[in-house]
């Protein structure tokens, strides 16, 4: 990570804590607890970047990405398991017995992991193909997979897409390490219009996997 994407995420990071600070003043509840968590793990990947290069050394490129960053989204997962999680049958709650909060977790891990490795090899493609800087990277990667997340909600409700940092802080902590540690090593890359596009096909990939994963819980009976 060199200077400049240190200062960026410096930026980056402080802008976004104080918006969760602001959304925190109306009160504590479990999205604000997922939040802060969201938080304070993407200042944890950013602190032991060093070590997450170390410990992907040996990938390909490719792989790096896909795999950290899917390994990321699941325990992102795992914080929205008490606020939001894949279903709300699968929501942990206060006083749960252990073995069935990991039961519910795993439920849901089950369904997401493999939506998370289509997402981000959709996204590898893209990052592959065309030039992205830093920022680029952030706000596209960022806004499609919450536009993909919050399906129509968001484009009923573009407002809330002011507050980018907000919006895409859970998908950033699943990215942006990864990408920071692939970025130098992708090979010459097309600079087009065209990688504006992850803004919709990103998306579709989400809603595709969502109704997947909906018709295969409905065959099983699951909720």
């Amino acid at each position: 990570m060199d200077k400049k994407d240190k200062i960026i995420l410096s930026i980056y990071f402080v802008f976004t804590i104080l918006i969760v600070i602001f959304v925190s003043l109306g009160g504590i509840n479990s999205e604000i607890v997922t939040r802060w968590l969201v938080v304070f793990f993407l200042l944890i990947q950013i602190l032991l970047f060093p070590f997450f290069k170390y410990l992907t050394s040996r990938l390909s490129p490719k792989w790096k990405f896909v795999i950290l960053a899917t390994i990321f989204a699941m325990i992102v997962e795992g914080f929205h398991m008490i606020s939001k999680p894949l279903d709300q049958s699968l929501l942990i709650t206060i006083g749960m017995p252990f073995s069935q909060m990991m039961k519910y977790y795993l439920i849901d891990l089950i369904f997401t992991t493999p939506a998370y490795v289509i997402i981000f090899l959709v996204m590898w493609w893209f990052i592959k193909t065309y030039e992205y800087s830093f920022w680029q990277f952030v706000l596209v990667m960022g806004i499609g997979q919450a536009l993909g997340d919050g399906s129509f909600f968001f484009l009923f409700n573009p407002g809330l897409l002011l507050l980018i940092p907000y919006v895409a802080l859970n998908y950033n902590a699943m990215n942006i390490i990864p990408y920071t540690l692939v970025k130098d090593n992708l090979g010459k890359k097309r600079n087009s219009w065209k990688k504006y596009l992850a803004l919709i096909v990103i998306p579709i990939v989400y809603i595709i996997c969502g109704a997947t994963i909906k018709a295969v819980a409905g065959l099983l009976h699951l909720w």
